[in-house]
């Protein structure tokens, strides 16, 4: 078969050897000479095949006029790089029948409607001896076939691990999780909504199992709940089981999970309960509830699971029922971090209650006045803005800033200050209160280790497009390197020497670190002070760059490709 036109302009060695580097490559090609290359289809354009590796791992290729396109399941292939496994795939492509051509989907149908049935059942049997995807699948269809008997088992066998799984099996793992639940969920359009509960249910039971046994920093379980759960309330909105027994069960679940399963079920499957389930729902909630000791502000803050889990059962019931002041009282219970009176607050804003928003989000401001909340602040001066009163918001405003003084707090004071058309007022306030904690510090500061300077100031001025005052400032009390590389690039067009200046450290500063990473950027802002400064005062800079720093073999190879360097030159950078 010949290649597709795409392919033949896309895929080559040089253009492997090119996307994957040298060292990936030989080891793309490594692999593809023992073989670890199988599965390969060829649909168009497309390339997708099974790499044997660690584990084994999905490849796609994919041609687009004179590009490449790919993906590989290795942890590589997620940072979207391309790994050996796509060079293996892709030689051995180049390999096939001599012409670098894959049997096609639509070869392999023709074939396969030409076999007897008996045949198509044997091949199918013995593939699925050796590959257990494929064996589950078949699993899952004879089980639906029974009427859902011994489904349970099925579940176990996919979903309920017996052995650590790793990062590098969670995806296997949630493929297999994926294909019964798309079973499961299919059985709700064939009127099986009380057997969908059932079996959603012990999937969930065989997913919290697997969550105490797994390494999920992607996600993948997340997921895997989220859709169990959301298929159990619909089965459940259709069969509508008794709402006293469903309240029981659910609660029982929602208290002892470790996973947040049926999470606020009181809220989530209130049409559900109806009245009746909701009453028992808050039933059991307050005789856990009533156990829980009320916590104020100078308490110690209380981790405990079981009175996060109940706090969090007694907020889904009031959200349930729709009783705003329950919640309330519910946030009340404890008050140990600025966040809980900001939450009593947040409920007294939705009910419309204005003055109560105010008076809970000024106990809290005061509560913890020597460790401010921002969103606390921010919280109370809106409320302010809203009711009307221009003057309270912009003093909580100014207190807030007054208690940080650093560039974020300006920004959020210019922005209240401009909505409210004062900023003409505030901002020579602002401005004064900042250059007064910096003279403050710059006396103060004695450290070795931690020199004070005037980074607020520069950080303030270049937000408002002023790089001369900020420029002034920089210079009279210095700042972080970062805020001196965006001076460097504001005065490059006006001040080109003053922002070479500045590159010139930061490349020392680069070099010193020693690392391939560092040496290449510190290259790229070589090229730029070469864009900025007299070519007579560029070659005496870069010979006394190389000469400093000769020892650097690795730098010395970049350095090397922008001009010749003589590596004994005593010459120094222009000051």
């Amino acid at each position: 078969m010949s290649r597709s036109r795409f392919l033949k302009l896309a895929l080559t060695a040089e253009t492997l050897r090119k996307y994957a580097g040298s060292r990936s490559f030989v080891r793309g090609e490594d692999y593809h000479e023992s073989g670890c290359v199988e599965n390969l289809r060829q649909n168009g354009d497309r390339i997708t095949a099974i790499v044997h590796g660690t584990e084994d791992y999905d490849v796609t290729l994919i041609a687009q006029a004179d590009s490449l396109h790919y993906s590989c399941s290795c942890p590589v292939g997620d940072e979207r790089a391309f790994c050996k496994h796509c060079v293996a795939v892709g030689m051995t492509w180049l390999d096939l029948d001599g012409e670098g051509g894959a049997e096609t989907d639509d070869a392999i149908r023709s074939y396969l409607e030409g076999l007897g049935k008996g045949d198509l059942v044997e091949m199918l049997l013995e593939h699925a001896g050796l590959d257990s995807n494929l064996y589950q699948k078949l699993a899952i269809k004879v089980a639906a076939a029974r009427d859902g008997a011994d489904f349970e088992k099925v579940i176990d066998r996919a979903m309920k691990s017996r052995t650590f799984v790793d990062y590098y099996k969670m995806r296997n793992y949630a493929r297999s999780a994926t294909e019964i639940i798309d079973r499961i969920e299919a059985m709700l359009g064939e009127g099986s909504a009380e057997r969908v509960v059932a079996l959603s249910e012990h999937a969930l039971k065989a997913a919290e199992h697997t969550l105490d046994e797994c390494d999920d920093s992607d996600g993948f379980m997340s997921q895997v709940l989220g859709r169990l759960q959301d298929i159990h309330l619909e089965a459940c909105a259709m069969c509508l089981p008794d709402p006293v027994s469903l309240a029981k069960h659910l609660f029982d679940w929602e208290l002892r999970s470790d996973w947040d399963v049926f999470y606020g079920a009181a809220n989530t499957y209130r049409d559900v309960l109806g009245d009746n389930g909701l009453a028992e729902y808050r039933r059991l909630a307050q005789l856990e509830w009533d156990k829980v000791p009320a916590l104020k502000a100078g308490k110690k803050y209380d981790p405990d699971s079981n009175r996060l889990r109940v706090t969090a059962v007694m907020k889904g019931v009031a959200r349930g029922i729709g009783d705003l002041e329950m919640l309330a009282e519910i946030h009340k219970r404890d008050l140990t971090l600025p966040d809980h009176y900001l939450e009593v607050a947040q409920v007294y804003a939705e009910m419309g209650r204005t003055d109560l928003a105010i008076d809970w989000a000024s106990q809290g401001v005061e509560a913890f006045s020597e460790r401010p909340d921002r969103r606390l602040g921010a919280f109370l001066a809106d409320q302010y803005e809203h009711s009307g009163d221009e003057y309270r918001a912009m003093q909580v405003e100014w207190e807030q800033f007054g208690k940080e003084l650093s560039s974020d707090g300006y920004t959020r004071l210019k922005v209240r200050a401009e909505r409210l058309g004062q900023w003409e007022l505030w901002r020579p306030r602002a401005i004064g209160a900042v250059r007064d904690q910096i003279s403050k510090r710059l006396s103060a500061n004695t450290s070795s280790y931690f020199r004070a300077d005037s980074s607020e100031l520069v950080s303030i001025y270049l937000g408002e497009g002023d790089a001369e005052s900020a420029w002034r400032e920089a210079c009279e009390g210095g700042c972080s390197a970062h805020l001196m590389l965006q001076l460097a690039e504001a005065r490059e067009k006006l001040h080109p020497l003053d922002a070479a200046r500045i590159y010139k450290a930061y490349v020392e500063t680069l070099v010193d670190r020693a690392n391939n990473g560092a040496y290449e950027e510190a290259v790229s802002f070589v090229k730029r002070i070469r864009s900025l400064a007299p070519a007579e005062d560029f070659a005496p800079y870069l010979a006394g760059l190389g000469a400093r720093h000769k020892a650097k073999r690795n730098f010395m190879k970049l350095l090397a490709t922008l001009a010749p360097v003589a590596p004994d030159s005593q010459m120094e950078p222009i000051k």
